[in-house]
């Protein structure tokens, strides 16, 4: 008599999933990048000398105003009902902060090489912007 486990028609796992597929990386990133913003935000707001500038002005604010954006939409993205609506809107949003953080680094040939530059601090806060939505709307994007 054979004592052997009966063969089963259907594999018990799936595998592992695709990566656009994955829920929890979606989430990681959005927190990721909605934190890093929020700390951008700060950190030039309360220390504008870190980012060249001498005092404080509410300009700095932006990336954290989009950070905050893109963490609401991250909290609408653990639902089913609400996912693809905030999904698109995760999408404009990284979008348009990719678009207007594009002044900021075209200016960055001119400080590199020295040469004075109206609004140095802003230039700085948004080339950081830009680092962090220009891969994350490719990344939104690709996912979607």
């Amino acid at each position: 008599v054979c004592r052997c486990p009966p063969m089963l028609s259907k594999p018990t796992t799936t595998g592992p999933r695709p990566w656009h597929e994955d829920m929890d990386l979606l989430l990681g990133v959005t927190t990721l990048v909605c934190t890093s913003l929020i700390l951008i935000s700060g950190l030039a707001y309360g220390l504008p000398p870190i980012f060249g500038g001498r005092q404080r002005h509410y300009h700095a604010l932006i990336p954290g105003a989009f950070g905050l954006c893109i963490g609401i939409c991250t909290a609408f993205m653990s639902y089913e009902r609400t996912r693809k609506p905030a999904a698109h809107l995760l999408v404009l949003i990284s979008v348009c902060g990719f678009f207007g953080s594009v002044p900021g680094v075209l200016k960055q040939p001119a400080i590199w090489t020295g040469q004075p530059v109206e609004k140095r601090d802003a230039a700085w806060i948004q080339t950081w912007m830009f680092l962090f939505c220009f891969p994350f709307a490719i990344f939104c994007v690709a996912w979607f």
